[in-house]
């Protein structure tokens, strides 16, 4: 789910670059907001892998003998 909107976004992003890129100042103006949104997405994926992934305890395994 969160890959699907992640790739919706980025569509997004690439519709609006092409729609917008008549002029040098709107061009550097979508280059800005297109950088803005990756960083975002960037820190929100490495926030979520150092979140979910966090070493959990190991249960003392005890022999049965």
């Amino acid at each position: 789910m969160n890959t699907t909107i992640v790739l919706d976004l980025l569509a997004l992003l690439v519709a609006y670059a092409a729609g917008s890129s008549r002029g040098w100042k709107t061009s550097m103006y979508v280059v800005a907001l297109v950088t803005a949104v990756l960083v975002y997405v960037a820190i929100h994926i490495v926030l979520a892998i150092s979140c979910c992934h966090s070493p959990q305890e190991e249960e003392s395994s005890v022999d049965p003998a």
